[in-house]
């Protein structure tokens, strides 16, 4: 958004680092992990069912609340629902337009009496539709070239890709100002290359006569109108006016920015699992705790976890949190070794009842972890992990 907004370099590069920038939102950034072990890991798994009876009671009864997750799929899926809406609507008009328009002596040309300006339509055989009033005057040149232009450059398609994301993710304020952007960027860059087809800034001449002429009212979903709001409209007489060159100082700058981004995000997911060494005094021990929960709604499997690393006193009851539920854990040296850890836990639902309380024996420096599986498909299944980490 930066080389959008401050960097003077084509449209076609800017509409590019737009999309990149939208494309982005769907990523998954969150599952990319950088797990290094170092040194022998000895990872022993037990397998858990029914370490400790389930006491169902009155406060065990409790209302279902979604978790954000949950309430962020609900979202996506309401915007996919108007982005199906839209595809409807730009069918609709599509045939609307088939039935009313009026085939002229250009190729996918057709004339529209009720139509303001010129759009594009079609998604296997793209036409240019175009109001018959403005097809009759000589600034139908450039109308043209610039519809051919968006057909050239695939818009229709970047158009649907663009509402798709917008679309399902409608809540995202910044998504919401891409899209505009893009939007913009499409209309920007087909004046570009159109103006590079004409001499002597006729095409900017012709464009500026059909801004006064005509009145856009406003887009519509998945359709990029040749009009919009009139301060668009001076913006693109304003741009091109001006003479965008990628010069060698703007290539400095992406490549600098790109860099930068680069080693950012590779330092980010580096340390996404990395936490700051903390040091025990005595009588306590550093421990490394992995808690992961997979849980059924609807016949969808969700899990979620987490990763820290605390500072825990000797024989004392530590809690670690998740979502609904509750891990308390305590750590006691072997009598017999002192390399040797035992660490009992209790896993705990959110209204205090004890699910279960399995025990494990581990070395320091190793791994060792607790699976629990479901007894149902209704029960939550759990995945405990520690590692106690010698100074």
């Amino acid at each position: 958004m930066a080389i959008n907004r401050w960097m003077s370099i084509p449209e076609r590069l800017k509409f590019l680092f737009l999309m990149l920038a939208m494309v982005s939102w769907l990523i998954p950034f969150h599952l990319f992990r950088f797990n290094v072990e170092v040194g022998a890991v000895n990872e022993t798994i037990y397998a858990v069912q029914s370490l400790a009876p389930y006491l169902e009671t009155d406060e065990a009864v409790s209302l279902w609340m979604p978790t954000m997750i949950q309430v962020g799929l609900i979202l996506m899926l309401f915007g996919a629902l108007i982005f199906v809406t839209d595809v409807v609507k730009l069918i609709h008009k599509h045939r609307c337009l088939v039935k009313r328009g009026q085939i002229s002596q250009y190729k996918n040309v057709w004339l529209v009496d009720d139509l303001v300006g010129a759009c594009v339509t079609g998604f296997w055989q793209p036409k240019i539709w175009i109001n018959t009033d403005l097809f009759h005057q000589a600034e139908r040149v450039a109308v043209l070239a610039h519809e051919r232009q968006h057909i050239q450059n695939g818009d229709v398609y970047w158009l649907l890709v663009i509402g798709f994301i917008h679309r399902i993710l409608w809540f995202n304020p910044v998504v919401y100002f891409l899209n505009k952007k893009l939007r913009e960027s499409i209309e920007l860059r087909c004046d570009e290359a159109c103006q590079k087809k004409f001499n002597n800034n006729s095409y900017q001449q012709q464009l500026a006569k059909i801004i006064l002429a005509h009145q856009q009212p406003g887009s519509t979903a998945l359709i990029n109108e040749i009009l919009h709001n009139n301060n668009f409209q001076i913006k693109r007489i304003q741009h091109l006016s001006k003479e965008n060159i990628m010069t060698t100082f703007n290539q400095w700058q992406i490549s600098l920015s790109f860099i930068f981004i680069a080693l950012l995000s590779t330092v980010s997911l580096a340390n996404q699992d990395k936490l700051d060494k903390a040091e025990a005094g005595d009588n306590e021990v550093v421990v490394e705790v992995a808690f992961e929960v997979t849980e059924q709604f609807s016949g969808l499997s969700e899990t979620s976890s987490t990763k820290k690393q605390l500072i825990v006193q000797q024989d004392e009851w530590q809690e670690v949190q998740l979502d609904r539920y509750t891990v308390k854990l305590k750590v006691s040296v072997s009598q017999s070794d002192d390399d040797h850890f035992m660490i009992d836990t209790k896993i705990l639902n959110r209204q205090n009842t004890t699910l279960y309380s399995p025990s494990i024996m581990t070395l320091s420096n190793q791994s060792a972890g607790i699976k629990i599986s479901a007894d149902t498909k209704n029960d939550p299944a759990f995945n405990l992990g520690f590692t106690i980490l010698a100074e």
